[in-house]
């Protein structure tokens, strides 16, 4: 049954060539569909154009050999071609925030990955397609659960903060010498210019992680503190 509805798939009539496409933006969907709900640049709708397009890209390919099938026509070419392009358009989601983060990595790694369905897709090579599609499903929904608890764990983090107009860095620093951490690589990013308060990032270095929650809710508690941000050392 299975080897029967896969040479079905792999013959070239209009059904298949539709089916591929339908595919294609499906598996645009459920990888749009993460970055849509975590309100990143490239969403539902950009990510099956990127599968849809790449899938049609290959389409092509496959239908020009089938066209001529006397020439020697490189099928893999376009699909080369496809991939470097892409890239201009993950470098397009990613930057620097004003919070002096990178954003949009995952989003740009997940349009190459979508481009790779769309481009395997077109191709007809639905069981590596399948499995790549779920592998990446439960890496954009399961991963950010391990992740936050590795993050949880760690002793060593940078901090971003941000603080009120007219407020001092100062003491935040006196601060943390009475707690049970050790601070490094302070720097002030911002000083306080009359309009908005300073901006200072530091390393912070903690004997017990078990520690880390309370410490960061009892400094997001200050006064004077209008944002602060905890993110992995560079270090």
């Amino acid at each position: 049954m299975y080897q029967a509805v896969k040479e079905w798939f792999a013959d070239w009539n209009v059904v298949s060539i539709i089916v591929r496409l339908l595919i294609a933006s499906l598996i645009g969907f459920l990888i749009g569909f993460d970055r849509e709900r975590k309100n990143k640049p490239a969403g539902i709708r950009t990510h099956i154009l990127v599968c849809l397009g790449t899938a049609l890209a290959t389409l092509t390919s496959v239908y020009a050999l089938n066209m001529f099938p006397n020439t020697s026509i490189d099928v893999t070419r376009l699909a080369g071609q496809i991939i470097t392009g892409i890239g201009f358009i993950g470098a397009g989601v990613i930057f620097i925030s004003d919070k002096k983060r990178i954003e949009g990595l995952t989003t740009a790694a997940g349009l190459w990955a979508g481009t790779c369905c769309g481009i395997t897709t077109g191709f007809g090579f639905f069981e590596g397609t399948l499995f790549t599609v779920i592998l990446i499903v439960i890496t954009m929904l399961l991963l950010p659960v391990f992740e936050q608890n590795v993050h949880r764990r760690e002793k060593k983090f940078d901090l971003y903060v941000e603080f009120d107009q007219g407020v001092s860095p100062a003491g935040f620093l006196r601060l943390l010498h009475t707690e049970d951490v050790s601070y490094s690589n302070y720097r002030v990013l911002q000083e306080d210019n009359g309009k908005e308060g300073p901006i200072a990032i530091l390393s912070i270095s903690m004997k017990q992680t078990d520690d880390k929650d309370a410490f960061l809710l009892h400094v997001r508690n200050l006064d004077g503190l209008r944002y602060l941000h905890e993110h992995s050392s560079t270090k």
